[in-house]
């Protein structure tokens, strides 16, 4: 019995002996290496601001199985162990299979080729980064060192700065769109330093050499006031370069629209660009003197330069002579002008009233379109409401006497104002009666005389009721700029009446078109024949539009 006792005793040891597990093999080279090259990391600058994560509690590792190679590392992460190929489909310490993680694997060289995963220091290491982002005073962190761009984007979305990675989206808009000049950072620096904001701008310009104030796209031989303005723009840095291809996208809206030749003094136009620093010197640097930047003033999201304004004022600078009697002062534009007449014409003050008394008709709501093109006597948009037409005494200009009329009214057709004044001349030099004033208000078509573009001028625009409402809140200021009345007075001045003058003086073309006059009827027989030739042009579509 004691025999078999000690056989069976013997039997359990072998047993034992042969079910302990064995000791664990000593660390691969491979491992050493990722150790060694993880402590070298820890140390080196780009870290070293970085408060390493505290270590995790170490559990011990199964063995490695003799398949795996000599490549293959095991890596704990949570307790949960992920085989050699990092797709988390490996047996953990339990037998049990560990979750997938997200993301992937990457090996020694950052490629998840050929490798097994990091060991725990590195990710340790680059979760902390991710988490905190290096410190740069404030500033936006940059992409990773790897050249993978995503964590710059998620830092964009979470309220992080711009990605700088030429392939990111902020990058890409920012090739397409541009930005100020002289901005260090780039497009978007510019666009965060100066955000886009709606603005009205004061213009004032001579109309002289070009076609009016409205920019004919696709037609470069046609050079007018705002191809001038929104390639000032541009260079300026004010606005993007596709925004000068397509106006609409910088919200661009003039008030007036003014015709060939037609200059201005206070016409505005609204628009949304950066606000950079001394815009309006800026912008002038890149303009002619004939065209100016006068002033600037924030306005409200939904502002419209055109729909917002409540009148206009147009002012009509002429020689005095041109309401001289019937005949005289009148050139064809052929032999020698009388200029010795023209400098010593003056004008009598009951031509002044007669005048006078003339452009008073004009004043209240009225039915005009017989002072405009293609527009019919039952069209609801032919009656405009005008609240004041007079003419100012003359004074010299230049040796010769020249007389202002001024007319504001709350809008006006095209052609309206050259045409109004057009029939007060005929009428007062005797080429028409004083009954052809109030005909024209009559549904009959009649034949009006349209006067030259050359003294015409945008004077003034109102904003009154826009004033009322937001001047004074505290963010915008009232579009009066009463403060730049001397400096709009000297630009008048110096480059639009003086303009005038010179160009009347020269070319004579008041003179050459009242040699014109008596070619008009002043009734409707002509006016029909006029009128239907129009219709015709505009179903071409080669007339001119309002």
């Amino acid at each position: 019995m004691r025999q078999a006792s000690l056989v069976s005793l013997r039997w359990c040891l072998h047993l034992g002996t042969f079910l302990r597990p064995p000791p664990p093999p000593p660390p691969s080279l491979l491992l050493l290496l990722l150790r060694g090259h993880a402590a070298v990391r820890m140390a080196s600058p780009c870290s070293a601001t970085l408060a390493p994560s505290p270590p995790r509690p170490h559990t011990a590792s199964p063995p490695l199985a003799p398949d795996c190679g000599r490549d293959a590392v095991a890596m704990e992460k949570n307790g949960e162990a992920r085989g050699p190929d990092g797709k988390g489909d490996s047996q953990g310490p339990q037998g049990s299979q560990g979750p997938q993680e997200k993301g992937d694997s990457r090996g020694l060289h950052g490629n998840g080729h050929g490798r097994g995963p990091a060991p725990l220091l590195l990710l340790q290491e680059e979760e902390a980064q991710s988490r905190r982002g290096p410190e740069t005073n404030g500033e936006a962190p940059g992409p990773a060192e790897n050249g993978d761009s995503s964590q710059g984007v998620q830092q964009q979305k979470e309220g992080g700065g711009s990605v700088d990675s030429e392939g990111s989206p902020v990058a890409k808009r920012a090739r397409l769109e541009g930005g100020p000049e002289g901005v260090e950072g780039g497009p978007e620096a510019a666009r965060k330093k100066f955000p886009k904001k709606k603005v009205a701008l004061l213009v004032a310009y001579s109309g002289k050499g070009y076609h009016g104030m409205q920019r004919n796209a696709g037609n470069a031989a046609y050079r007018t006031i705002e191809d001038e303005l929104v390639e000032a723009l541009v260079r300026a840095g004010c606005i993007p370069d596709n925004h000068a291809a397509d106006m609409r996208k910088m919200s661009f809206q003039r008030c007036a629209r003014t015709d060939k030749g037609v200059s201005a003094i206070g016409q505005v136009v609204s628009l949304k660009m950066w606000l950079i620093d001394d815009v309006v010197n800026k912008i002038n640097a890149h303009l002619p003197q004939q065209i100016r930047i006068m002033g600037m003033q924030r306005v409200t999201n939904g502002f419209n330069s055109k729909q917002l304004c409540d009148a206009r004022t147009y002012i009509y600078l002429l020689p005095s002579f041109t309401f001289g009697p019937k005949g005289q002062g009148e050139w064809d534009g052929e032999g020698e002008r009388d200029t010795a007449w023209e400098e010593s014409f003056r004008l009598p003050e009951e031509t002044l009233s007669h005048v006078n008394a003339l452009l008073r008709r004009y004043v209240g709501t009225h039915n005009f379109h017989n002072f405009t093109s293609g527009k019919g006597a039952q069209e609801a948009s032919a009656r405009r409401y005008v609240t004041e037409a007079y003419c100012q005494p003359p004074s010299l200009q230049h040796g010769i006497e020249f007389a202002l009329i001024r007319i504001r009214g709350q809008s006006f057709m095209l052609h309206q104002i050259r045409k109004m004044v057009g029939l007060v001349v005929a009428v007062a030099r005797g080429h028409a009666g004083d009954q052809r004033m109030q005909d024209a208000f009559a549904n009959d078509k009649l034949d009006v005389p349209k006067a030259p573009g050359l003294g015409l001028v945008l004077e003034r625009v109102h904003y009154d009721r826009y004033d009322s409402r937001y001047a004074g809140d505290g963010v915008h200021a009232a579009l009066a700029w009463p403060e730049l009345a001397p400096a709009l007075a000297e630009f008048a001045e110096r480059h639009v009446h003086a303009g005038i003058v010179a160009a009347e003086r020269e070319e004579g073309s008041m003179r050459r078109w009242l040699g014109t006059l008596d070619k008009h009827d002043f009734t409707s027989s002509l006016a029909r024949a006029v009128h239907s030739q129009v219709k015709r042009e505009d179903s071409d579509g080669n007339s001119e539009s309002e």
